[in-house]
């Protein structure tokens, strides 16, 4: 099982939208917009299975710098601070236990192609 899951910038906006569903299980308005996205019950469903999964795992969520620049662009200051908020957790879980053994295998292939 991952000890960390990378959250991009939609998917961490959903968890901002729709917190309440998805990690206390409050019903979703049937007029929301939510619903007239393709698989948009389904994701937030599925968030809601990984969230409850974390109960137990733990999961240290991760915020990559590309994620924060794709949220900056969107220029909504709520946005930016709850990305900011989950980026200051990924510091504190980086700096405390380091890079995985498959991430630092990632840095070092990505070195060696010279990106």
């Amino acid at each position: 099982m991952p000890r960390r899951i990378f959250l991009d910038s939609c998917t961490a906006q959903t968890v901002r939208d729709y917190g309440g569903d998805i990690n206390e299980g409050e019903p979703i308005d049937a007029s929301d917009r939510i619903h007239r996205v393709t698989d948009g019950i389904a994701n937030i469903e599925a968030l809601r299975n990984i969230f409850l999964i974390n109960e137990r795992a733990l999961f240290e969520w991760i915020v990559s710098s590309g994620s924060l620049h794709e949220a900056g662009e969107k220029n909504d200051p709520g946005h930016m601070q709850w990305l900011w908020d989950i980026a200051d957790h990924s510091d504190v879980c980086l700096e405390g236990s380091g890079p995985t053994a498959e991430s630092a295998e990632r840095v070092n292939d990505f070195e060696t192609a010279g990106i």
